[in-house]
């Protein structure tokens, strides 16, 4: 099992352009598919980028997000904006 694969919680109490509008539950299968409450789709880590692409009104979209390990052995965390601190924290 990827070191990748769970559930995560986002921490973001304001809504951002591209994600979740607020605390947010993303869950990461081993399939390479996810499941949020803004999207569904598919998932890949390339470059040690976490790389997203899911469907909506307009077409597809995709998304590209630092991951972050402190000290390679905690648990991970995928930024959603830096800026503010925003993430994903695994907790599952």
């Amino acid at each position: 099992m990827c070191i990748m694969t769970g559930t995560y919680v986002s921490n973001n109490s304001e809504p951002i352009l591209e994600g979740p509008s607020g605390i947010d539950t993303l869950i990461l299968n081993g399939d390479g598919t996810f499941e949020s409450g803004w999207a569904n789709g598919k998932w890949r880590i390339e470059n040690g980028n976490f790389e997203a692409t899911y469907s909506y009104s307009f077409g597809k979209a995709g998304f590209s997000r630092s991951i972050y390990r402190p000290f390679f052995i905690g648990q991970p965390r995928i930024s959603i904006f830096k800026d503010l601190n925003y993430y994903y924290r695994k907790i599952k």
